[in-house]
């Protein structure tokens, strides 16, 4: 008989599984090496799925079609077909997966990728969050349920003795599930038919198919004193009768009939409604109880979902109804009916994890305190010894409070119920209506303190020091309804492990989620924070005295001490600064440091001598400027001290000024009236430059123009220009007669003023070339030249000219290759030949010495001839004494003056020559 019974269906009903369906949007994430989002649109026809897979990964994104199939047992496989938008470097991936049992999660695995799992969700549909929101259900009793009476048939004896032992349940049914409320009595001496008993009551669960009424799994309420209990039944169930076997030992039939309609026991009006809490060590499981006192009968539907921390779509469920059989001492024992969904560690099956609601077979309710229910649940006999009093320790107690509009709302779309954490939370943490609405509370609480935080690039300690103002009285009483110092550590570990669970698991809060694992979980790091927070107290005085001392600082050089002081006080304290703080703190220095050295520099300006300006004092005000420049002086600063130091510098030309320009008046017409005008404003230019870089101009109110004029009628002067000429070729002497004769023009025309006569400046490159050919000693051995042909000093111009397009493009190399920034390789190789490059000293070429004609050979007389000469070169190598430069000169002379060489002399159209250079032999 016991076989009998184990073999029939389970002890709770099965809910009715919704129909397995694939079609809709779902979204979700999958993992190929990195995580990417990811959506299945899926339609069906005719029993075949047609999909549409989009992904995002990293920026990248596509999209494909699939085609698949639903398995019977909610199995799924999807292939791909063609891409609709494909990314370089993607691959099409198939899909084989699961369909949830509440058909709101699929998961399985993407190939071919590593390691591929996914998981996707669709939204919650609107009817089923509509029925979140409203009543449960009335029960569907149906036939069946009333009181049954009869008796239990059992062997005496060997000899085929039978007694009956009285039974009566009272039988409620819900849809397939049925709950009964079983009273035997077991007589103590046996074969008597009456006398003594042992009353024994349980409740038994099961379900009814048509005609046939399974009932087992029972639960001892009150054992009686006997042994032998019954462990269920299995019957036909007829118009007043069930007739079957039982479970029990040494017994076999049942018969019962119908006794009369239930009896119903009341719902106090306290418990009405709906009530709300969490279960579990871990807060992991949410609860709901919903109390009907005024449905036929009155029952309760007990809801739980688990884990409370995952999203709704993979959470599993139970819907268990419970109608209450039994009212003692303001307790009601509620008898398990029906289970109107159970999925996952809910169901009935034999997996290695079930849940311990699903176990529960009794409930024990009552009112309890502050406005709140306490549920007790009974899954084996100790548990009702416990609720009744004795020593063992009560298991399975869950306290359930009245949620607020808000909460079951929150629960209704998907959300958890919130953490009640005791003791003194409140706040806006402790008003949250769901859990997830707890961690977003705790989110907004950082927020205005995770600015410039980056928890992958700084060190746990510089975030922490970050937060510290999250901890300030100001900013943490208002969301958790007390000061920080004031917590207990049970307080704040259940924090802890919210944010834990469900902020940073979930919920993917990683700010909040370092506060939940550094300074909320242990006394510890409780400890840490508060002295964190008591020396940025500290240093919070420290600003305020340092605002005092930077305002008493003295504006000289012990000022400017103390100041870097403050910076090496403020280096030691920045962990205790905020980022505010410390850009607040640095700003206060810098603009006192600012003042102080503008304070320290005017005083200097002010100690400038307005005279002396022979004595090179405008000099003492460009530096000063320059100084102050590189101090680090903000621009207003530098304008004010500008001001002061341009009225110095204008008082020390003043003088000098109008002195030069009374000159004007006297310079004679004239090559010396040229050369004391320039002489005159010679003594302003070499405070010309740094006069126009810090003020503008060296002659502001125009005190020199009048000298300008004279100036300028002199050097047009046809005779002065002439004389100027004169001059230059009079000292045009001599082996250095090219710089003469330019130290020369300097004393009449400044060079950087050359440009602005180019009628000088060609006269001076004129008398230049006449002293360089001048200092090359020319000889012709050529005995008995021809008229018409090239003579010596002609030979000695061009090979001249040679040397000087040499020394030019060499001087263009050295300027370059020392400039930093050749990046042509081809440029740098030539670099290298550069002796520039490693005495790091321009000037370096080749000075014509000598030249001798040989003679020239006429090829048509009188237009072109082959000229035979040789010339002597002289290297200069400027810093290149280390580097043989004395010896590769003295080589050079020998060498180029024992060389014969030759050049053919063509006559140019326009007069002169035109020369072709090279071995002509």
């Amino acid at each position: 008989m016991a076989a009998l019974i184990a073999g029939a269906v389970s002890a709770f009903s099965t809910p009715a599984r919704a129909e397995s369906d694939l079609a809709g949007r779902w979204s979700g994430n999958y993992n190929c090496g990195i995580e990417t989002t990811m959506t299945l649109e899926v339609s069906e026809k005719d029993g075949l799925l047609d999909g549409v897979f989009s992904f995002d990964a990293q920026g990248q994104s596509g999209s494909y079609r699939m085609a698949g199939r639903l398995q019977p047992d909610r199995r799924f496989t999807f292939v791909p077909r063609e891409w609709i938008k494909r990314p370089d470097g993607f691959t099409a991936l198939g899909i084989t997966g699961i369909l949830n049992e509440n058909n709101r999660l699929i998961e399985g695995r993407l190939s071919p990728c590593m390691p591929g799992d996914f998981k996707a969700a669709r939204a919650m549909p609107e009817a089923e969050r509509s029925a979140a929101m409203a009543p449960p259900q009335p029960l569907q009793t149906g036939a069946l349920s009333g009181i049954w009476a009869g008796g239990i048939g059992c062997r005496m004896n060997r000899r085929g003795n039978t007694e009956t032992y009285p039974l009566e349940l009272q039988v409620i049914a819900d849809g397939d599930g049925v709950g009964a409320f079983g009273h035997i009595r077991i007589y103590k001496k046996r074969n008597s038919g009456a006398g003594p008993a042992f009353d024994q009551f349980m409740l038994l669960s099961g379900r009814q198919d048509g005609t046939s009424l399974t009932l087992e799994n029972p639960l001892m309420v009150d054992r009686g004193g006997a042994q032998a209990q019954l462990k269920g039944l299995a019957g036909n169930i007829g118009t007043d009768s069930i007739e079957g076997q039982v479970s029990m030992s040494g017994c076999e039939t049942v018969s019962l009939k119908r006794k009369g309609a239930l009896q119903q026991v009341a719902v106090p009006a306290t418990l009405a409604g709906t009530w709300m809490g969490t279960a579990g060590r871990q807060n992991e499981t949410s609860v709901i109880l919903h109390a009907m006192p005024d449905a036929d009968p009155p029952f309760f539907e007990l809801q739980a979902t688990y884990p409370a921390n995952l999203p709704d779509a993979e959470r599993d469920r139970l819907r268990l109804a419970l109608v209450p059989v039994v009212e003692q001492d303001g307790r009601l024992l509620l008898m398990p009916v029906s289970r109107r969904e159970a999925t996952g560690v809910f169901g009935t099956g034999s997996g290695p994890v079930r849940h311990a609601l699903g176990q529960w077979r009794g409930v024990l309710v009552s009112a309890g305190s502050n406005e709140s229910v306490e549920l007790r649940g009974l899954a084996r006999e100790s548990d009702v010894a416990a609720a009744a009093g004795s020593p063992q320790a009560l298991q399975n107690t869950i306290r359930l409070t009245r949620p607020t509009k808000q909460q079951q709302e929150a629960v209704a779309s998907g959300e958890a119920p919130p953490i009640d954490f005791g003791g003194s939370i409140a706040g806006a943490l402790a008003a949250a209506p769901s859990r997830e609405a707890q961690c977003r509370v705790l989110e907004t609480w950082l927020k205005p303190f995770e600015g410039g935080l980056n928890i992958d690039r700084m060190s746990l300690d510089a975030v922490l020091a970050g937060l510290i103002g999250a901890f300030a009285d100001e900013a943490f009483e208002p969301v958790f309804g007390l000061p920080f110092l004031l917590t207990i550590q049970e307080e704040r570990g259940a924090v802890a492990r919210l944010i834990r669970d469900t902020c940073r698991s979930a919920m993917r809060m990683r700010m909040v989620g370092v506060v939940g694992d550094f300074v909320l979980s242990t006394e510890h790091q409780f400890t840490g924070m508060t002295t964190l927070m008591a020396d940025r107290t500290e240093t919070g005085g420290w600003m305020a005295r340092l605002q005092e001392e930077l305002r008493d600082l003295p504006q000289d050089q012990s000022g400017l001490d103390r100041i870097n002081g403050m910076r090496a006080d403020m280096a030691k304290r920045r962990r205790d600064l905020t980022d505010t703080q410390a850009k607040e703190v640095e700003a206060a220095i810098a603009r006192r440091e600012n003042d102080v050295k503008l304070a320290m520099l005017l005083a200097e300006v002010a100690a400038l001598p307005e005279t002396g300006f022979e004595q090179g004092n405008l000099n003492r005000v460009f530096a000063l400027l320059k100084r102050a420049q590189a101090s680090g002086l903000d621009n207003q600063s530098l304008g004010k001290l500008r001001e002061g130091a341009e009225a110095k510098a204008r008082s020390l030309l003043d003088g000098p000024l109008r002195e030069a320009a009374g000159l004007a008046a006297t310079l004679p017409m004239s090559l010396e009236g040229m050369r004391l005008g320039n002489e005159a404003m010679g003594r302003f230019r070499p405070y010309r430059r740094g006069m126009e870089e810090w003020f503008g101009t060296i002659d502001g109110a125009g005190v020199l123009h009048p000298l300008y004029s004279r100036l300028e009628e002199i050097r047009n002067d046809a005779g002065v220009k002439s004389a100027f000429r004169e001059k230059l070729l009079e000292v045009a002497t001599g082996p250095d007669a090219e710089a003469i004769v330019r130290n020369t023009a300097a004393a009449y025309v400044e060079p950087e003023e050359t440009h602005r006569y180019p009628e000088y400046a060609a006269l001076i490159d004129e008398v230049a070339l006449v002293a360089e050919v001048r200092a090359i000693s020319i000889v012709d051995d050529s005995g008995s030249p021809q008229p018409g042909e090239p003579t010596a000093e002609e030979i000695a111009r061009f090979a001249l000219q040679r040397v000087r397009d040499y020394n030019a493009q060499q001087a263009a190399k050295d300027d370059a290759c020392l400039s930093g920034q050749v990046s042509d390789p081809v440029q740098a190789m030539l670099c290298l030949t550069s002796p520039a490059l490693y005495t790091g000293q321009k000037g370096f070429g080749a000075r014509l010495i000598a030249v001798r004609k040989i003679g020239c050979v006429p090829e048509v007389s009188d237009i072109q001839y082959r000229c035979t000469f040789t010339q002597e070169i002289q290297i200069n190598m400027p810093g290149g004494e280390a580097y043989g430069g004395n010896t590769l000169s003295q080589m050079a002379r020998q060498m180029s003056s024992g060389e014969a060489v030759d050049a053919r002399f063509s006559r140019a159209a326009g007069g002169g020559w035109n020369i072709v250079w090279g071995d002509l032999q």
